[in-house]
């Protein structure tokens, strides 16, 4: 209990040090926001979005905050703790989609497999973080959709 009240005021620490809003992340129909000790953030495409699991902050796009669904229907980072800060995500967080925007787990992995060929051959380092961010989802829907009798 006490170490879990120790890693949440790190969190806000880090978060404040960093010029972000810690709260909760409501997704309602075409809306996101954040729902913060100051009150309720109408977000858009000009904030920088990270939602917290497994112990750390992964970065999304507030289309992606919007869009992406469970398996049962309801929006998959509703609920979950994130932090905001003003300031948009960049170009390569709208040029590199979600592994969850593709209709077909295969459709995704051939984009993954051309972009990382695209990046090696360009030597794009810029891109490094985002196809690690599209491997992680990537893996993460695998896990998901994978079914051995499949094969």
């Amino acid at each position: 209990m006490l170490n879990d009240h120790i890693k949440r005021t790190t969190r806000e620490i880090d978060a404040f040090l960093e010029n972000y809003t810690i709260g909760i992340l409501i997704v309602d129909g075409d809306s996101v926001s954040l729902e913060a000790k100051s009150g309720e953030i109408l977000l858009d495409e000009t904030y920088v979005i990270e939602v917290f699991a497994g112990g750390k902050y992964h970065p999304i796009t507030y289309d992606q905050a919007r869009n992406t669904m469970s398996r049962d229907g309801w929006p998959l980072y509703a609920g979950l703790e994130a932090r905001v800060k003003k300031g948009g995500g960049g170009e390569q967080m709208k040029n590199m989609p979600s592994a969850y925007d593709f209709e077909k787990l295969t459709e995704a992995i051939a984009f993954y497999t051309r972009k990382v060929a695209e990046v090696t051959k360009n030597r794009d380092r810029d891109m490094h973080n985002e196809v690690m961010r599209f491997k992680k989802e990537l893996h993460e829907r695998i896990d998901r959709e994978y079914d051995p009798a499949a094969l």
